[in-house]
């Protein structure tokens, strides 16, 4: 009978541990979007909504591979970045885009 206590003693105890690990994980999950939408609001300098690759490169340190990230996040090729464009995470198994 000691056993069986202790063995579950135990299980519960993984159980609450692992679920207040799951919940830290979807508390950071759920800032990250504020983290993207933040920033993509700083650099949205017109307020239209989606970001000109002239809006994308500013601050940027390196224009050049500014450019080839904008082109990676431009998903539909129409010019500009959406908000959702720019949280989107690329799969790597994606091909680059030339």
């Amino acid at each position: 009978m000691k056993k069986s206590l202790l063995l579950s003693t135990l299980i519960l105890t993984a159980s609450i541990a692992l679920l207040g690990s799951d919940l830290a994980r979807a508390e950071d999950a759920a800032k990250k979007p504020d983290h993207a939408a933040k920033k993509f609001e700083k650099r949205d300098s017109d307020k239209n909504g989606s970001l000109s690759l002239d809006e994308f490169k500013s601050g940027a340190k390196d224009p050049a591979k500014a450019e080839k990230a904008f082109k990676n996040k431009d998903a539909n090729n129409d010019g500009g970045i959406t908000l959702e464009e720019f949280s989107a995470k690329k799969e790597k198994s994606n091909k680059k885009k030339q």
